[in-house]
């Protein structure tokens, strides 16, 4: 019987090539991690878990590679934490593709900093949420800021560049200046990100930064890159930003399904690195199926790459930057509205609070919207479908 949804029945069983060009994998290299982080999107769980086979993650690499992917965002759970996380970088990095480790800075030895020296194209974001107390209950573990401290003190000295980011709420908006003195210490780019309650972090919404709080800490940064030469960023939709100060060298736009997709610990290839526990927004698995294939095949895939922008609802509809924000994180309209389509909640409450003039907006469309509500998923040609947004 054909139980799919009525919206599932109309899509090809297989998307049609070619399929775009790959720029950016995120891959999670285990869902294991040494720490256990307060609001941890993954889900990361303390001790060993399964991980993909190193076959398979070479396999990966080199799908990946020939879809044109220039690099990897390695991440996890902890990526130190896998035994032979060495092999997996390694085989991104044959590939010619840039490793962009994102790591809670505690497992920096001195061999393993001794190894990220020898990739030829590295680059590495390490998590930091405040001063020694906060910053270790926030992630669960005494002494984990003293190892993280003495991780940037390994690659500071080695000459290598680093981020730093900080996930910022109620609970440590007051740890900004700490943060702000190591940002000045090792010469590094800060990013602060709001808290977004997804994974763990799900019970922390009533701890989001108020309106007001968020303006203060945008001014604060302000102020910092302009009269002391900080790069220090609020990590917010270029609506909301000065226009100097959107954060170079990223996309505003994270571009799901068009260039980037994500590998979950288990194999499921997802819209995002960070949909885990989502799965309406699985395209395959890399265990039954090659990524490649996944990749331009894949009828969730198909689908997301035949939205667009202008379809946005409320002020993302409006806005003079949807063609390069693409409405920020999709996955959060999902996760809140349960429509892909739902404009950003943070740019619609700025908005609905009057922060943000008329004159700068464009017309609203005419016409009722449209909802991108995601049908229950089901199996189609060995994968899973939902639907999310592309970029347009």
């Amino acid at each position: 019987m054909d139980v799919a949804p009525a919206p599932l029945r109309q899509m090809p069983a297989e998307a049609p090539s070619p399929a775009p060009r790959l720029d950016t994998l995120h891959f999670n290299a285990t869902k294991s991690c040494n720490l256990g982080c307060t609001f941890c999107y993954d889900k990361a769980v303390r001790g060993r878990t399964e991980n993909l086979p190193l076959e398979t993650v070479r396999e990966v690499a080199a799908d990946a590679a020939a879809l044109g992917a220039r690099r990897v965002i390695l991440s996890g759970g902890e990526p130190l934490a896998r035994s032979d996380w060495r092999e997996v970088a390694s085989a991104f990095a044959a590939h010619d593709m840039e490793v962009s480790l994102a790591s809670n800075g505690t497992l920096f030895s001195a061999g393993a900093v001794a190894f990220l020296a020898t990739l030829p194209k590295l680059s590495l974001s390490i998590s930091m949420d405040g001063g020694p107390a906060v910053h270790d209950a926030l992630r669960g573990q005494r002494g984990a800021h003293a190892r993280t401290r003495a991780g940037l003190r390994r690659l500071h000295a080695a000459g290598l560049k680093f981020d730093i980011n900080a996930t910022i709420f109620s609970a440590n908006l007051k740890e900004v200046t700490a943060l702000t003195r190591i940002a000045r210490d090792f010469d590094c780019t800060m990013r602060l990100s709001l808290l977004h309650p997804n994974g763990r972090g799900e019970h922390l919404e009533e701890r989001a930064l108020l309106t007001e709080e968020i303006m203060q800490l945008r001014e604060y940064c302000h102020v910092l890159r302009k009269r002391a030469g900080l790069n220090i960023f609020v990590n917010l939709p270029p609506l909301l930003q000065y226009l100097d100060e959107i954060i170079p060298g990223r996309g505003v736009a994270c571009g799901w399904a068009e260039n980037f997709c994500g590998v979950l610990a288990n194999g499921d290839v997802s819209i995002c690195g960070v949909a885990s526990d989502e799965p309406a927004l699985v395209a395959g698995n890399v265990r039954q199926r090659r990524f490649r294939d996944i990749w331009r095949a894949s009828p969730l895939f198909h689908y997301t790459r035949s939205l667009r922008t202008a379809e946005l609802h409320g002020v993302c509809g409006r806005c003079p930057f949807n063609s390069v924000c693409g409405g920020a994180c999709r996955l959060s309209a999902f996760r809140e509205q349960e429509d892909f389509l739902a404009p950003y909640a943070l740019c619609q409450h700025f908005y609905d609070a009057g922060y943000i003039p008329e004159h700068l907006l464009e017309d609203a469309p005419a016409g009722p919207p449209r909802v991108a509500r995601p049908p229950a998923p089901q199996r189609l040609g060995g994968s899973l479908a939902g639907i999310p947004v592309r970029q347009a």
